[in-house]
């Protein structure tokens, strides 16, 4: 009995979820607590540059805190839940930015 050649079954085409951004920033400490906040949920992410909006920022000093500009991406079916969640990182707390330090005049 000879055998014949069986070709394997053909893959079935993965699809992948749709992601939508739901962060944009510069800013290492909100993108490390975001990506925090993303792990304990559960919810899988993806970290792109967001090269455009680094041109925009070309020739400002830049503090330590700085990095490239990030964009944090989750499926469709997590977006709300995300957001929910880094809401709070969206833009900085009012009363509570960087001032520079000012000697005491006693």
């Amino acid at each position: 009995m000879a055998l014949q050649p069986v070709l394997p079954p053909e893959p079935e085409n993965e699809t992948f979820p749709k992601l939508v951004g739901i962060l944009d920033t510069d800013d290492n400490f909100a993108l490390g607590m975001a990506v925090a906040a993303l792990d304990e949920a559960g919810i899988v992410y993806d970290i792109v540059p967001v090269p455009e909006w680094e041109e925009s920022l070309k020739g400002q000093q830049e503090p330590k805190w700085r990095i490239s500009p990030s964009r944090i991406r989750v499926c469709t079916e997590d977006e709300h839940e995300a957001r929910s969640l880094v809401e709070p990182l969206q833009e900085p707390i009012p009363g509570e930015g960087f001032t520079e330090f000012e000697p005491d005049q006693s």
